[in-house]
């Protein structure tokens, strides 16, 4: 990995949301200053920027990752297309570089035909390369396995940690699908790490921890650390789409980054159990 490069501003697109939040607050930790962008409203609610003010933009908004949300398909292209573009048109006007943050579900064939969510994400990939190809934008695009990490997780691990800790064993309908889950705090640990790298005009990198565990182990973890004496149940209904593995490889990051994952599973979840339960896991 060659010399990182200095910084001191960047701005943060959809910084009031999930993993905004922690990109911001470990930007600041690193001594940076932070312009938010929030996500509505695009163009005309961000602070006028003048060129060479920030070093990046940071595109962390999106939508339609929580499977029990119910968007129409504009919906999902406003938040996880015409954001991304309009961040890529802010980042060529101050002369900067951009992060992107999609899903490593782009990695599957069947779930960008299936998903609406992860097609779009998928859009969102190829007009950023295709602006980062012609105009030379620096794009470092993140694609993070299943994130994790706080009460105010939007996806599946927060709905089974709120689930098992109040005594209800969570409901899978498929167990045994193995997937790699990422904490939001080492999620925004690879953001500052891209921002800090020399970009190429396009990069696109899996942000995982490179270990797969299965949705049925990662409740039952849950469970014994929140002392359920059941975790889980099988759901007879019809499964969702989400049916193959789906584990980083994480050596990419690592050369292109210098970056690996920090944050144990047991670790994150003790933290979430915690928090729902009120009193903190050892």
């Amino acid at each position: 990995m060659e010399g990182l490069v200095a910084v001191t501003a960047i701005a943060v697109v959809g910084a009031t949301g999930y993993i905004g939040r922690s990109v911001c607050s470990t930007a600041r930790d690193s001594g940076w200053s932070v312009v938010t962008c929030n996500r509505s409203g695009v163009v005309n609610a961000w602070p006028e920027l003048s060129r060479g003010s920030i070093d990046a933009v940071v595109n962390c908004a999106g939508a339609g990752m929580n499977s029990q949300e119910k968007l129409s398909s504009v919906d999902l292209l406003d938040a996880n297309l015409v954001v991304p573009l309009a961040a890529a048109n802010l980042a060529l006007r101050m002369g900067s570089r951009l992060v992107q943050i999609g899903t490593a579900a782009q990695q599957s064939e069947r779930l960008i035909a299936d998903s609406p969510y992860v097609r779009s994400k998928h859009l969102a990939s190829g007009a950023l390369r295709l602006i980062a190809e012609a105009d030379g934008l620096g794009v470092y695009e993140l694609k993070p396995h299943i994130v994790y990490g706080g009460v105010d997780s939007p996806g599946v691990v927060n709905a089974m940690v709120r689930s098992i800790v109040a005594g209800i064993p969570f409901p899978l309908r498929t167990p045994n699908v193995t997937r790699d889950f990422i904490h939001r705090d080492d999620v925004a640990r690879a953001v500052v790490a891209a921002i800090e790298a020399r970009a190429p005009a396009w990069a696109s990198l899996e942000i995982g921890t490179g270990v797969g565990y299965k949705l049925s182990d990662v409740a039952t973890m849950i469970g014994k650390l929140a002392g359920a004496s059941e975790a889980w149940s099988l759901d007879p209904g019809p499964g969702r789409p989400w049916v193959e593995d789906l584990v980083a490889d994480p050596r990419p990051a690592m050369t292109s980054l210098g970056f690996s994952a920090e944050i144990p599973l047991r670790q994150g979840l003790a933290g979430m159990v915690g928090d729902a339960a009120g009193e903190p896991i050892s």
